[in-house]
């Protein structure tokens, strides 16, 4: 049956919530702690199993820790398909350590583990002989990622790629992206452009144009209570974002709105239709604690 393929990162998220950020060499007391399942890819899977209507399978490794089973668990429960995850032994899981501000934004140090173990040989093109999508983003080794989208474009399998973390994206790779996906940060860095603080539609417009002549298809560009800029080599626009009373964890906002965005896309929504959904989806999201936990089902938004 066709599927949305994800290749991507398994994270267990240690997060600590507080009302202030320590600086070197200082201790403060924080407010809380809990621990959640997450990782790019994992977020990303379950949004498109939780949010759509086609099936998900999940493309990863994990280790041979405490964190293992819980983390292909979380993704079973939510009937993605995991039998392509690799168990690599001797390693630890990714895990991302979170420190959650008061205001709800946070900041994370991501220390890879078993999700620096899968490379371009492990890419089996037969992988995606009946996928509709591929959702690939940086929280694996580069080659990996390069050459997923090599093989899902030979195949003609749409791709939606949020470079994050950021690093170079040759000209090759831009040209097979479907979907490209990024923050502020991300789209200065794919575009080797430094962005001042008041950014004009204009601005993205000219920036979407230099992706656009790269082959990028559509271009999103999230900008948090901002809502999201959109392009596409025919139209562009502006999509506000969702009010939200309280903003309690910004963690898997992104993750989920990507997924939002490919659910409704492969139902044959048009951009702007997908990231309005997305919005309503990513507002629910910071309005609740941890990434995984937090991700809506599509009754909760229709």
């Amino acid at each position: 049956m066709s599927s949305i393929i994800v290749l991507g990162s398994l994270n267990a998220d240690l997060v600590t919530t507080t009302d202030i950020v320590p600086k070197g060499g200082e201790t403060v007391q924080a407010n809380g702690f809990q621990m959640h399942k997450g990782g790019k890819g994992s977020n990303q899977a379950l949004a498109l199993a939780r949010l759509g209507q086609l099936p998900v399978k999940m493309i990863g490794c994990v280790g041979d820790d405490q964190f293992a089973d819980p983390l292909i668990d979380n993704l079973k429960q939510s009937n993605v398909d995991t039998s392509l995850i690799k168990r690599i032994q001797g390693v630890s899981s990714g895990v991302a350590t979170i420190i959650v501000e008061s205001s709800g934004e946070n900041r994370i140090l991501v220390a890879a583990g078993s999700n620096g173990h899968i490379h371009a040989e492990d890419i089996d093109p037969a992988w995606f002989t009946d996928a509709v999508a591929l959702v690939v983003q940086n929280e694996i080794p580069k080659d990996a990622v390069f050459r997923a989208i090599e093989i899902a474009n030979d195949k003609n399998v749409p791709v939606a790629y949020n470079p994050s973390p950021v690093w170079d994206v040759p000209d090759n790779i831009l040209a097979m992206v479907t979907y490209l996906v990024v923050n502020e940060g991300e789209l200065a860095a794919i575009t080797n452009t430094q962005l001042d603080e008041n950014l004009s539609f204009e601005t993205f417009t000219t920036l979407a144009t230099s992706l656009h002549s790269k082959g990028v298809k559509s271009l999103v560009v999230t900008l948090g209570s901002n809502g999201a800029f959109y392009s596409t080599p025919s139209s562009a626009g502006h999509v506000p974002a969702q009010k939200v009373s309280s903003i309690v964890d910004t963690t898997g906002a992104g993750d989920t709105f990507l997924g939002a965005i490919v659910t409704k896309v492969c139902s044959n929504s048009s951009i702007k239709e997908a990231i309005e959904f997305a919005t309503k989806a990513s507002a629910i999201v910071v309005s609740r604690p941890g990434a995984a936990s937090s991700i809506p089902t599509y009754d909760e938004i229709k």
